[in-house]
């Protein structure tokens, strides 16, 4: 079969970037990162004390840097599954993972700008990964079919080296900073309704890794956590899941579960 007998149908890098990061805020992109640590600190502390684990965060018109110390993962992963766009079959099971390395990680990076390093410290391994993403897109190698003619095709390879000095991790943990931010992003890095809605995320959506004290940072600022209280009454038991304030309106949400054999009142109640 010669060359013209083929009809291409390889996706290209552009159109997988525009794909995943397309229906996706910066909001959740940024906690699918956040995510990928809670992973690690799920795996380290199987009592559930986060006490002496840290995320810190930093965002700033230049820049965005998530740091943990909550154990990173090893090169062998980054090698057959961090890095790979999408899940292999041969992939380990992720039962209990709120991140998983699919795409999420790729597709936060991908959404916040156009440079970037991941830095992973664990116990057998510390390398680094650094990636421009224009000059990745345009990266291509020459790969040989099978009636021995060369084509060039896209290389989608990442290439990772090996820390030895000047790193940004002492503790087994993960360090990832991207710059070259795009232009909507940089300005919104600098807003502060922006900042405090993601704070707000953070604390809301991250809330029970805050109950078991992982420290959580942004710009400086520890998160909190928010409490979960119980209230018993003749109706029924009433979850209380959450309370505070957004855009100048004090709120109070409380799930009912009724008793037993009466739905009537089981639900989600929002006061204002």
């Amino acid at each position: 079969m010669s060359k013209d007998n083929i009809i291409e149908g390889n996706p290209t890098k552009t159109f997988f970037i525009q794909m995943i990061t397309r229906d996706i805020t910066i909001n959740d992109a940024i906690i699918d990162l956040l995510d990928n640590s809670i992973d690690g600190a799920s795996k380290l502390k199987e009592n559930n004390d986060f006490s002496d684990l840290y995320i810190d965060i930093t965002i700033n018109r230049d820049e965005f840097i998530v740091k943990d110390n909550c154990g990173g993962f090893p090169l062998d992963i980054a090698q057959k599954y961090a890095f790979r766009f999408g899940r292999p079959d041969d992939a380990p099971e992720t039962t209990g993972s709120v991140g998983r390395f699919g795409i999420g990680m790729k597709r936060a990076l991908f959404k916040i700008g156009k440079n970037f390093i991941v830095e992973s410290k664990s116990e057998n391994s510390h390398f680094s990964i650094t990636v421009n993403v224009d000059e990745w897109k345009n990266k291509t190698k020459k790969i040989v079919l099978n009636n021995n003619i060369q084509q060039t095709v896209e290389d989608w390879n990442f290439e990772y080296e090996t820390v030895t000095e000047n790193a940004n991790l002492t503790e087994n943990g993960t360090y990832i900073r991207v710059c070259n931010l795009t232009n909507d992003i940089s300005d919104l890095f600098c807003n502060s309704v922006f900042l405090n809605d993601l704070k707000n995320d953070i604390e809301r959506l991250l809330n029970f890794s805050l109950q078991k004290k992982i420290k959580i940072t942004l710009n400086k600022q520890e998160l909190s956590c928010k409490g979960i209280d119980l209230f018993y009454s003749e109706e029924g038991t009433k979850p209380y899941y959450n309370s505070g304030n957004k855009l100048g309106v004090d709120y109070k949400i409380i799930a009912g579960l009724g008793k037993v054999g009466d739905p009537s009142i089981a639900g989600w109640y929002i006061y204002c």
